[in-house]
């Protein structure tokens, strides 16, 4: 007899209010980025940390400009470091920026995302708004800041979760502080250490 396995595919990522335009480049960036989050929490892929990484890290690549996030994180102390340190510190900005999301984003089974609001911000930005619903929790809302790059392409700078602290702002004031205090080698340490952490279930 043959096994025959059924997975029902988890539901678009849709806008909840039909006055936002899906085809607006910020809101398409984080529609994408939701689906991809929404389909790491339903499965089938994504049951361990490890395929939650691989899973996410090129759709979050994609949606996050990693390489403008890090250095605002970096400050003043960004300058001073040479090409092969921006470029290590670079990348273990967005590979933390990952593991925290595919620690946070387990499985959760009729998780589902709704974009709720679009508002434009200082510079030319927008503010794109989500609501995260799973059964026998409350919604948790999550705001990205969108921006448009030199190259035309948008992309995510920063994200507030129910309304609380710039989480840009948050990494900025962690991470400066330990650059003042005990330099970039014991940062790179410290960024390892998280993802050994995050990867820990």
């Amino acid at each position: 007899m043959t096994l025959v396995l059924v997975l029902a595919l988890p539901a678009q990522v849709l806008a909840a209010d039909p006055a936002i335009d899906p085809n607006d480049p910020a809101v398409a960036v984080v529609q994408t980025l939701d689906q991809g989050l929404q389909d790491a929490m339903n499965g089938p892929v994504g049951g361990t940390f490890e395929e939650r990484m691989a899973l996410l890290a090129p759709i979050m690549e994609a949606a996050f400009d990693y390489p403008f996030m890090a250095q605002v994180a970096a400050g003043k102390y960004w300058a001073g470091f040479k090409p092969d340190e921006q470029a290590q510190y670079g990348a273990l900005f967005a590979k933390v920026s990952v593991a925290a999301a595919a620690s946070r984003f387990k499985s959760k089974p009729g998780a589902a995302f709704a974009i709720t609001g679009l508002r434009e911000a200082n510079g030319g930005r927008r503010y794109v708004e989500t609501t995260l619903t799973v059964p026998g929790r409350d919604p948790l809302k999550i705001a990205y800041l969108v921006q448009q790059g030199e190259d035309g392409a948008w992309k995510a700078v920063d994200l507030f979760y129910n309304g609380t602290v710039s989480e840009l702002a948050t990494k900025r004031s962690e991470y400066t502080s330990v650059l003042k205090t005990d330099g970039l080698a014991v940062l790179l340490s410290k960024l390892e250490g998280k993802v050994a952490q995050y990867a820990k279930e």
